[in-house]
């Protein structure tokens, strides 16, 4: 592995893909390597879906919450969950 010997133990992903079946397929990858200890997804609380998506991923234990950005239609400079 490379990280032998350099103390890391676990590493957790920031998803930048808009697509929503990406943040899947980092969770799939999770489960069988190790060393991806959990995965913040990308999920846009504007789309009519949001509800129903966050809650299949938050099923998943190394799910462990949703990147904050700016989407499109917010204001400039405000955070959006």
């Amino acid at each position: 592995m490379v990280t032998a010997g350099l103390g890391i133990v676990g590493a957790i992903e920031v998803e930048c893909s808009p697509w929503f079946e990406d943040n899947q397929w980092v969770l799939d990858i999770a489960a069988k390597d190790s060393i991806v200890v959990g995965t913040v997804g990308n999920l846009d609380p504007g789309e009519a879906d949001f509800p129903k998506r966050l809650e299949q991923l938050h099923r998943n234990p190394l799910f462990r919450g949703i990147r904050v950005r700016e989407f499109v239609g917010a204001k400039p400079g405000r955070w959006i969950f």
